[in-house]
């Protein structure tokens, strides 16, 4: 099984963040003294405020990114936990479908149909569409087929496409429905 334990994310963020914010110290340390020993006013000034910018910052960046660490950590324990979880059910998955293929391979082959077994079963089934309206009960009356027209009547109706609506024309042009329209409306003849 994949190991999903985390490492100690916590401990990781302050051994990377604690030398980020002892160099800030450390800066800080360095703006002083050389606030101490700065002649001008005016720079010194300068260099006041930007002691105070960096302290504020380092304060809060103390303040928040500690705080988005935790939640951080939360959200990579909860999804690690849905990973375990998947996972289980994957491992379920896999042994319920090893033993599926076992019982498959156990069980006898089915019976191969008869040759022509299919073909046998369309051709019924066309038969008895051709029949139609033909009873069982017995052979049906005889049908005068002298002249052949009733069995060409009969022979067509087996092979006739269905019949489909007549199609709309949205061509749009002059010249649609022409024999409709009235010819002699229009001119003055």
């Amino acid at each position: 099984m994949p190991d999903f334990d985390l490492p100690d994310l916590k401990a990781i963020f302050q051994e990377s963040f604690g030398p980020v914010m002892a160099f800030i110290d450390g800066l800080k340390s360095e703006l002083r003294g050389i606030i101490a020993s700065c002649p001008d006013p005016v720079e010194r000034k300068n260099f006041e405020e930007m002691l105070e910018v960096l302290s504020y910052q380092q304060g809060e960046v103390a303040r928040e990114v500690p705080a988005l660490v935790d939640e951080s950590i939360i959200g990579i324990s909860a999804g690690m936990e849905s990973i375990r979880k998947s996972h289980g059910q994957i491992v379920e998955l896999e042994e319920k479908i090893r033993q599926v293929d076992l019982q498959a391979k156990e069980r006898p082959a089915r019976p191969r149909e008869l040759a022509g077994a299919r073909e046998l079963g369309k051709a019924r089934a066309k038969l008895a569409a051709i029949r139609g309206g033909v009873p069982a009960s017995g052979p049906a009356p005889a049908v005068p087929l002298s002249e052949g027209v009733e069995l060409r009547r009969r022979l067509l109706e087996i092979v006739k496409p269905p019949s489909l609506p007549p199609r709309e024309r949205k061509l749009h042009n002059i010249w649609e429905n022409w024999n409709t329209q009235d010819v002699g409306a229009e001119g003055g003849d």
